[in-house]
């Protein structure tokens, strides 16, 4: 029996949407934690999707907007964490599914690989497996009774 066709986006598109995911979890903690005046405010307007004809210019636009890229000829940085910016990897999937499979490439090179290095850039540093390992084996300290 051949292959079947793929409908979706290519795994290893979803994979680094996944690693981007990661990278956002493990922010520093010195960022701030869900500004009441956040600009990551993801949505995808569907009036404009339908004028447009496809999803990749909206979705474009709307990281430009969050991400004020237009402000600072084009260098994007992280300057917040929280659940605004957790919603990023759940909206890129959903939108990397509606595109076409040369707007996955043009959309791969565009966004994923500037919200990658944003995150390296902004200090996102997963913890190695080991490290991960010692951190969960490690026993806490039980507090006194008295």
């Amino acid at each position: 029996m051949p292959p079947r066709p793929s409908t979706g986006p290519p795994q290893a598109l979803i994979e680094r949407i996944d690693y981007l995911q990661s990278l956002i979890n493990h922010l520093p903690t010195t960022l701030p934690l869900d500004p009441p005046e956040s600009l990551y405010q993801l949505y995808l307007d569907e009036d404009c999707v339908t004028d447009c004809g496809t999803v990749f210019p909206v979705v474009g636009h709307a990281l430009e907007l969050s991400f004020e890229t237009w402000k600072r000829a084009s260098v994007l940085r992280f300057k917040e964490r929280g659940s605004r910016l957790n919603a990023l990897g759940p909206f890129l999937k959903m939108v990397v599914k509606r595109m076409t499979p040369s707007e996955h490439v043009a959309f791969e090179t565009s966004w994923i690989d500037r919200l990658l290095q944003a995150a390296k850039d902004s200090g996102a540093a997963i913890p190695s497996a080991a490290a991960q390992r010692k951190a969960k084996d490690t026993p806490r300290k039980a507090k006194p009774t008295y």
